[in-house]
């Protein structure tokens, strides 16, 4: 996918969607609004201190993490590294790039079988006029300089990234605090701290849409189909924040589904979380149908605040999971509803598109929800961004927060 591209369906996504923060009792404002850099993060240095990318790693199942180095584009690095790999796979030079995270040993160790010498991430704001973040990870062609490797038969998309392999990055924050996180890919997690989030994930097969009528029916077809990692952050203490005070930045929805691709939208009348995801129903070659993934991540001090569920062990028989898809309106209910390492976890794959609608509810019959009641959470460190106090109704205070 061309940076581009992704960067218009997240302006899209920032326009769709949003949290609704009517739940809780909002703090006192912040002093000074949140400012973050436009154009795409450096990497760090000794002058570029934050908002910028610290370091990165790649990682084939079952071998141990490699850190990687970056190289600028037009360094006598840059040159070297290209001529150490040998791809099978040919792909054709896209658009160019400042450099990218590679390791000399990047042929020898398996990660140039499909055409690519290294990746680059591109993190900067969706667009603009938000401070909401984005977060893509591009494979790379390299050479005296360094572009994005796309594919041959196809000049306008990017080349597939290894679905086998698990690719991580740091990234300095600075005074973002994160509310949720939209991933794109087989898996996606952000480890949360102080002025620094954590990406890691693998990538997962997109299908992309000529337009968004190609998702809105069962006729759909995908123009290119192409491997992906990607995620989206919604910035907390932003002017246009989305978000619910009180919830800890780490839950996050992980789909291939980015024709449509929704913010969690919080309805407090009805108790009721949804996301939206969508995708042309047949593949390139307009007969094999496009198969969806789905995971949603919820750590358990937020399912409390949401749901007043205070023992997250209980999730599979307290919450409610379906889907519903639009081109046939069936709804399904979602069985793979687990608690693990503090989270609640729900998966669903092998699904068809166009339109999938996900919703996760109280179940009526459990009966062990606990009443929400107001709590005070007062800053560790005042110099951090946001209100000094926040009061929320349960689950734990934020990150910087104690009560």
């Amino acid at each position: 996918m061309l940076i581009g591209e992704i960067m218009k369906k997240f302006k899209a996504l920032v326009a769709a969607a949003a949290l609704v923060a009517s739940v809780l009792v909002p703090g006192v404002a912040q002093a000074a609004p949140l400012v973050v850099p436009k154009a795409s993060w450096p990497v760090c240095s000794e002058t570029k201190i934050t908002y910028c990318i610290e370091s990165a790693t790649i990682q084939s199942i079952g071998s141990v993490a490699e850190p990687l180095v970056w190289v600028a584009s037009g360094s006598a690095e840059a040159g070297a590294t290209a001529a150490a790999v040998a791809p099978t796979v040919t792909t054709v030079a896209g658009k160019a790039l400042a450099g990218h995270w590679t390791t000399p040993t990047w042929a020898t160790d398996g990660h140039a079988d499909l055409g690519y010498d290294g990746i680059f991430i591109n993190v900067q704001p969706a667009n603009p006029f938000v401070n909401h973040l984005m977060a893509d990870v591009v494979p790379t062609k390299g050479g005296a300089t360094i572009n994005q490797a796309n594919q041959t038969d196809n000049a306008n998309f990017a080349t597939s990234l290894n679905l086998d392999e698990i690719i991580s990055f740091k990234v300095r924050t600075g005074d973002i605090i994160p509310g949720v996180t939209i991933g794109v890919g087989s898996t996606m997690t952000v480890a949360v701290g102080v002025g620094f989030l954590t990406f890691t994930g693998t990538p997962v097969i997109v299908a992309e849409a000529s337009s968004a009528r190609a998702c809105g029916n069962e006729d759909g077809v995908a123009v290119a189909n192409m491997n992906q990692l990607a995620a989206y952050v919604i910035v907390e203490n932003d002017d246009n924040g989305f978000g619910v005070d009180g919830l800890t930045g780490r839950m996050n929805v992980t789909s291939n589904g980015t024709c449509e691709m929704s913010t969690p939208v919080w309805n407090e009348a009805t108790g009721e979380l949804t996301w939206k995801a969508s995708s042309p129903h047949f593949a390139k070659d307009g007969v094999t149908p496009n198969l969806g993934i789905y995971r949603a991540v919820i750590p358990a001090a937020d399912a409390a605040i949401l749901f007043g569920l205070t023992d997250p062990k209980k999730a599979a028989s307290a919450l409610t999971v379906s889907v519903a898809n639009d081109g046939t309106n069936k709804v399904a209910a979602i069985k793979k509803v687990s608690y693990l390492r503090g989270n609640i976890i729900i998966e669903h794959s092998g699904f068809q598109y166009s339109v999938n609608t996900f919703k996760i509810k109280k179940n009526p019959k459990y009966k062990k929800f606990a009443a929400m009641k107001m709590r005070t959470c007062k800053q560790t460190k005042p110099a951090l961004p946001g209100a000094n106090v926040i009061k929320q109704k349960a689950g734990a205070c934020p990150v910087g927060y104690k009560g």
